[in-house]
């Protein structure tokens, strides 16, 4: 998923986003300018942190505002 599907989908402005994943989840230089292409531990801190909820680990998939999410989760 990219971060501007994930703003998006969470009401939020994709530079917020993209900023806090700057902070929580540091890219090597090689990837400075290039587009977030998000995995699914990045998704899931995502929308905890910006919507204030926890999800189960157990769950591998999940509706949010409107749309379903299929996670592949490691356990």
């Amino acid at each position: 998923m990219k971060a501007k599907e994930l703003a998006d989908m969470l009401q939020i402005s994709d530079k917020t986003l993209r900023a806090w994943l700057r902070v929580n989840f540091t890219r090597p230089l090689s990837e400075k300018g290039k587009e977030w292409d998000l995995n699914d531990k990045q998704i899931i801190a995502s929308i905890e942190w910006f919507k204030r909820i926890k999800i189960k680990r157990s769950v591998n998939h999940f509706k949010i505002f409107g749309k379903e999410i299929t996670l592949k989760m490691d356990r």
